[in-house]
């Protein structure tokens, strides 16, 4: 099969065509970020890379059996501002002639979101070379105003599919795929009937690295500055830190630059402008050791929180790395409630900006005299999160590309056993 894979990224669709084993004849990709392609070009120099997206004209190109797309998310996120499609003077987009028509004019687009309306150009070019044309389409999951605006262009509504079932991450995404449809209702439309992946169980502990570099982890000096960002809230009167009375075991999904992870059943939530009114909206639930998010959502148990792309030093995800061998095992069960059950340690998320990590400490060195550093998820941690197979991680390590890059790729790129379980249905 011939492939197109717009917003190709660190070539996710690839690494999953591949695990499958199916047959490729051209693989086209249309990325403009350089580091992305040098990746690309070094895991599968047959590429052919076609450049900007907005510049694709397939009737250059071999018949196309199969797109894959995962256009830009930001103006859909319910972590951004939910802004949509729209052009910069808030003229809304809603189709695809209404699009073509503003682009003619040189109206400026807001973000990014906006080029899902290149893919649906180039899904409708394509199917006047091949009118059997498959897709695969992926995007956040969004308010139902933007979602029904997708799947309208698309003509099916979309499935969604959590990575909690198939990776140790909790990411909520939504795939339009025109494959792996049948005839129901009354009127014979195609709707899907592939089902949700089985759970396969992997939790965060499962992906973590036995060895960790001195480099991941936090200095003394950002320890030091937590310390003074936690006194100050004490101080206003906003000190937040939450340890719920049971132990959870998975956080939500991880997102590179939002959250520090401690271990067990011990939780951290930052402070925000919505805590105090979840707090109190939600205050059964956290007396019985559920974890809410600022979105009012309960987090996913077992996960890792959501991979993004914002990538920095200072404000990244980072974890408790932890040493409770001295304890004996009454200070152990104080310490872990379910130390004797058949369920190992696990490490807990919870969403927020990093800066309470003394919280944590305080609360640990009140129970034993614990060794507790801190540090961030490594770049390996970051890629099995997105399920990446264990021989690409190693040669992607030995790319030369930064960890910089390679933690922006995975928090662009697609949980590849999510992609497998779309594909098997493929036909």
């Amino acid at each position: 099969m011939n492939v197109l894979s717009l917003f190709n990224g660190m070539s996710c669709a690839r690494m999953a065509i591949d695990e499958l084993k199916l047959p490729i004849g051209k693989y086209y990709s249309s990325e403009v970020d350089k580091f992305a392609n040098q990746l690309t070009n070094y895991l599968y120099p047959d590429t052919i890379n076609l450049g900007d997206v907005r510049n694709v004209d397939v009737s250059k190109l071999e018949p196309i059996d199969i797109i894959f797309a995962g256009s830009p998310c930001q103006s859909f996120s319910f972590a951004g501002k939910r802004k949509g499609m729209a052009t910069k003077c808030e003229l809304e987009i809603t189709n695809l002639e209404q699009y073509l028509q503003l682009k003619s004019e040189n109206f400026e687009f807001e973000g990014q979101s906006y080029l899902f309306w290149e893919f649906i150009r180039i899904l409708e070019d394509c199917r006047k070379i091949n009118p059997n044309v498959k897709f695969l389409l992926e995007n956040v999951e969004m308010g139902e105003k933007w979602e029904k605006v997708l799947s309208k262009a698309v003509g099916y509504n979309g499935i969604h599919i959590n990575s909690a079932l198939v990776s140790a991450q909790s990411r909520k995404r939504i795939y339009w795929v025109n494959f792996g449809l049948e005839p129901r209702g009354l009127f014979g439309d195609l709707e899907s009937i592939i089902p949700q992946p089985k759970d396969k169980g992997i939790l965060l502990k499962h992906i973590l690295e036995d060895e960790v570099d001195e480099k991941y982890f936090l200095s003394e000096k950002m320890i030091e500055g937590f310390e003074r960002h936690k006194e100050r809230h004490n101080e206003k009167g906003t000190g937040f830190g939450y340890v719920p009375k049971t132990e959870i075991d998975k956080g939500n999904s991880l997102r590179a630059n939002a959250a520090l992870c401690p271990t067990d059943n011990m939780v951290i939530v930052y402070n925000n402008k919505r805590l105090n009114e979840t707090f109190e909206k939600h205050k059964d639930e956290l007396e019985n050791g559920i974890l809410i998010n600022s979105y009012n959502k309960t987090i996913h148990k077992d996960k890792s929180i959501t991979i993004s792309t914002r990538i920095n030093a200072s404000n990244n995800t980072h974890i408790y790395d932890k040493t409770i061998k001295s304890l004996n095992k009454n200070q152990q069960k104080k310490f872990n409630p379910n130390i004797n059950s058949d369920k190992a340690n696990a490490l807990t998320l919870a969403q927020g900006r990093a800066g309470s990590s003394s919280e944590y400490m305080d609360a640990v060195s009140k129970i034993a005299n614990i060794t507790s550093r801190i540090r961030r998820l490594t770049p390996k941690e970051c890629l099995r999160l997105q399920t990446v197979p264990e021989h690409l991680i190693e040669k992607i390590l030995k790319s030369g590309i930064s960890d910089t890059q390679i933690y922006k790729m995975a928090g662009n790129g697609w949980t590849i056993d999510a992609i497998k379980h779309l594909l098997s249905h493929y036909s």
